[in-house]
């Protein structure tokens, strides 16, 4: 430790403690007393400085003149005095002397702080001499504070501190020896910050962090370990632990057991057995590791990889949802060189009582019983093999293993012999002296053991599973110290609920725990807002064991009070009362407001909730006389909107009325068609003539329809006519009918008319008709024709007048004649 009595000295030398490490050189002139060289020996004094500051009290100075060593001087005040530079010989005339700073404690010279250029000749002389320094950094930068932190299912950031600017790297991987490296951000911080992404889900990594100060230095932690969250993960721990009260229930007591020692990849084994639930059961146990792992189960294990201190908590649940949590501490120390004597043994077959003489190296003997040749190996250990499993009683700690190679060469049980002295079991029980084997997590006695007083021994007759561990020697208990007395712990205040409004109930509850071993009364008094509300209540809690304490009051006026209670504080808010709910009707839609007949409406109608908490409004809606209801929740100042569908079941309107308001729902009137003006002329006609029936069809109806009508003639249709209409349209629709002598009744859309079919008149005999003129003239030409076709054929054509003469052949008169009377007929 440095000396001085000057605090700031005392700073300055810590620092130029801390930075000197590697080779520092300077240079500087010195005033020589004399014009020559100094003789032999010469007395060197001066100013001491370290980057331009004095050098801090209690360093001291020495030279060096090849192998020559100095005397050293301390330095005071920045100043160095009466350093003697003696050689033994003359041999050192001539050669530079080195000048060397040691700090106090750090033994001897760390490197050449300056060099005196002069050189020495025999005589004495004192010299003034100052020694400059310049520091160069050769101390790598100091790593703290390396944490894992927004751990997520792909990546992480890594935190840390470094005493100086530094350089920033992370080595990582999937096992120690890493093999992965995110990329080396340059920047001199000292507070470090490193993304690492493209991690798996739910998997183990190993890191360690490196920075790089300014000069080259690096420095880096040592590996460490996180994991990435899982996809499903358990609920955590209530934060900050302790427990959540589930009004009206008990909370369970978690109980995670003592502190434990393991070493590293040796597997641990932790119970949550002493966990227990007064009025139900506890359903859920979790276990955070402090590592990053979790698993659930009363009886859990875990291998811790990495040395280190952990918080292993235990969440307990019971099965009405209460939570209470414990921990204990996990120190995994690095793996030991453990085996202190190890002995070997070849037993031959078929042996009795064989003894296996381990007393010179392990205190041990064996003795078995062999059908087949076997090896016994008896192993001493340095330490408990099992650190994270502590000894259940005081006693001697000898930890030997005995080792058979084949379990069925020998006959079980077998005898095993441990030897002690007087004192290694000063203070124990002699006669409760036995053997232990270590089984599953835990050091249990043997079931045959016991110890030989006068020849200082302990033995046991051990079985074939018994042998399996290792077996310890063990004492009685020591006289158990005075029980602790009542000492209380308060944890998790609740103020149920944090906000409410005046004249409301609230609850302010605590959990008390006696983490002594005597039952005491523990006495809370509450306070709220300084003398709102003051109250006191006593509670008798068992050694170990914890209580909840429950005040109620009804705080009236509105502000924001502080709840002091055993030490712990929270706040409690008191709000102004709240409106009641209070409601009426804002709007009432219809949509579509016009429908046909068996289609449907929805009425929309708008609740507002006036008051400021929520409530339940029943809304009723009257359509056409039929009433129907609806219920809705609205909070305070909000509102909301209830539809019915209304059907349309008769053409007309519906009067619509809700909450005052009122609106209509039209339902169209289908198509319904009438026929009139029915019309049949003329009334009489001759055979073969016809009639023109008409007649105009109406669309009574709103609705666009399409009617059919039919012709009827003495009963039967005759014809049809397909009309489509608007609602309120007409149009005048024409048929033709006909019918053979007589009367007929004509029928058309419900309406009827007749007409009169006559026959024609007879023929005039008195006159001649226009008809037999004219084929009386058609006969005359063609006779005229036929007689000058005969002619010529006589000849020659002869005058006219020829024709008519006597000489005219009878033939051709008779043709004539034939003629005339077959055309004669046709016109008659």
């Amino acid at each position: 430790m440095f000396k001085g009595d000057e605090m700031k000295m005392k700073v300055k030398r810590f620092e130029i403690g801390i930075m000197i490490a590697a080779l520092l050189i300077a240079t500087s002139t010195v005033a020589a007393a004399s014009a020559g060289p100094p003789p032999i020996p010469s007395d060197y004094s001066g100013y001491v400085t370290v980057n331009g500051e004095p050098a801090p009290a209690g360093c001291t100075v020495h030279a060096v003149v090849l192998g020559y060593v100095s005397s050293s001087v301390a330095v005071e005040g920045g100043h160095y005095r009466y350093l003697v530079i003696s050689p033994p010989d003359s041999s050192y005339v001539g050669e530079v002397i080195e000048f060397y700073l040691d700090p106090d404690g750090l033994g001897p010279a760390l490197a050449v702080i300056a060099a005196e250029a002069d050189v020495f000749q025999q005589g004495f002389s004192f010299d003034p001499f100052n020694l400059t320094f310049v520091v160069l950094d050769s101390t790598p930068p100091v790593i703290i504070n390396v944490s894992p932190t927004q751990v997520s299912m792909s990546g992480a950031v890594i935190t840390w501190v470094t005493d100086e600017g530094a350089s920033s790297l992370v080595e990582y991987g999937e096992s120690v020896s890493l093999g992965s490296a995110s990329e080396l951000d340059p920047g001199l911080v000292m507070e470090h910050s490193v993304e690492l992404a493209g991690l798996a889900e739910g998997t183990a990594y190993y890191y360690r962090v490196v920075s790089a100060d300014e000069g080259g230095n690096t420095g880096s932690s040592s590996i460490l370990s996180f994991t990435t969250e899982s996809s499903a993960p358990p609920s955590s721990p209530p934060s900050g632990g302790g427990m959540i009260i589930v009004p009206g229930n008990e909370p369970p007591v978690a109980e995670a057991g003592a502190d434990r020692e393991v070493y590293v990849g040796v597997e641990i084994h932790l119970s949550a057995a002493g966990s227990v639930d007064a009025d139900g059961a506890i359903s859920v146990y979790h276990w955070f590791f402090g590592d990053g792992y979790y698993k659930e189960g009363v009886r859990v294990s875990h291998t811790y990889m990495t040395a280190g201190t952990y918080t292993a908590e235990l969440a307990v649940t019971d099965d009405i949802g209460a939570t209470s949590t414990d921990n204990c501490t996990v120190t995994v120390f690095p793996l030991p060189a453990a085996v202190d004597a190890e002995v070997f043994d070849a037993v031959p077959a078929n042996q009795s009582g064989y003894v296996v003489d381990a007393s010179f190296w392990a205190e041990t003997i064996v003795r078995v019983n062999t059908t087949d040749p076997v090896t016994v190996t008896v192993i001493r250990f340095e330490g408990n093999p099992h650190p994270n499993d502590t000894m259940p009683d005081a006693g001697v700690p000898k930890y030997v293993d005995v080792y058979v190679s084949d379990p069925d060469a020998v006959e079980w049980p077998i005898y095993v012999e441990m030897a002690y002295s007087v004192e290694e079991i000063l203070g124990l029980d002699e006669g409760s002296l036995g053997m232990y084997y270590w089984r599953e997590g835990a050091w249990r006695r043997c079931s045959d053991t016991g110890v030989d007083a006068v020849r200082d021994v302990v033995w046991a007759y051990m079985g074939r599973d018994e042998a399996s561990g290792s077996p310890i020697l063990m004492g009685g208990n020591l006289l158990p110290p005075p029980p602790v007395p009542a000492e209380f712990l308060l944890s998790e205040l609740v103020i149920d609920p944090p906000e409410v409004e005046a004249g409301g109930r609230v609850s302010v509850g605590v959990v008390v725990a006696n983490v002594g071993e005597l039952a005491g009364n523990c006495t809370l008094v509450l306070d709220v807002g300084g003398g709102l509300f003051a109250d006191e209540a006593t509670v008798s809690v068992e050694g170990g064991g914890s209580e909840g304490v429950c005040f109620v009051f009804y705080p009236e006026s509105v502000g924001v009070y502080v709840v002091g209670l055993g030490g712990l504080n929270g706040s409690l808010t008191v709000l102004a009362p709240v409106a009641p709910a209070e409601f009426c009707v804002t709007g009432l839609d219809v949509f579509p407001g016009v429908v046909s007949v068996g289609e449907e409406a929805a009425v929309t109608v708008t609740v507002a909730n006036l008051g400021g908490v929520e409530g339940v409004f029943t809304v009723v809606l009257e359509a056409g006389g039929v009433v129907s209801e609806r219920e809705v929740a609205v909070g305070g100042g909000a509102s909301a909107a209830v539809e019915f569908m209304v059907p349309g079941d008769a053409w007309g309107v519906v009067d619509l009325v809700a909450g005052g308001l009122s609106g209509e729902l039209r339902v169209l009137r289908p198509a319904e068609f009438e026929c009139t003006g029915l019309s049949v002329g003329p009334a009489e006609v001759e055979a073969g003539g016809s009639v023109a029936v008409s007649l105009d069809v109406c669309n009574l109806g709103e609705e666009r329809g399409e009617y059919s009508v039919e012709l009827e003639v003495d009963g039967s249709v005759v014809d049809r006519e397909d009309v489509t209409l608007d609602g309120g349209a007409s149009a005048t629709v024409l048929f033709e009918a006909e019918g053979s002598e007589g009367t007929h009744r004509v029928g058309v859309g419900g309406l009827e008319g007749i007409f009169t079919v006559s026959s024609p008149p007879e023929p005039d005999s008195a006159g001649i008709s226009q008809d037999f003129l004219v084929g009386g003239a058609v006969v005359v030409v063609l006779a005229a024709g036929l007689i000058l076709f005969l002619l010529r054929g006589k000849g020659s054509p002869a005058p006219v007048g020829s024709v008519l003469s006597p000489r005219l052949d009878v033939l051709n008169f008779r043709v004539f004649s034939l003629v005339i009377q077959g055309v004669i007929p046709f016109f008659s």
